[in-house]
């Protein structure tokens, strides 16, 4: 949550510090358009950047490394009793 006035701003600022710390922060085009969805046009790409994040296109491989991925695990969350 990066929106000003939100309970949690300042846990997700924190949060993006460390993550600075260890590399480059991106957010793919899935986080970006959901993101998106919330401000109006320009804002949301703007407030990303300003946060230090940038927008990193998938390309093929990496689009089939992520399906993998979520595929893992929702059987993981599916073989979870519960």
């Amino acid at each position: 949550m990066l929106v000003a006035g939100s309970p949690n701003v300042e846990r997700s600022f924190n949060a993006l510090d460390k993550a600075r710390v260890a590399g480059r922060i991106v957010a793919c085009p899935v986080v970006w358009t959901e993101v998106s969805a919330f401000f109006e046009k320009g804002t949301a790409m703007e407030m990303l950047t300003d946060a230090g994040i940038d927008f990193d296109p998938f390309d093929r491989e990496t689009s089939e490394t992520a399906g993998k991925m979520w595929r893992a695990y929702r059987k993981v969350e599916e073989d979870e009793p519960g």
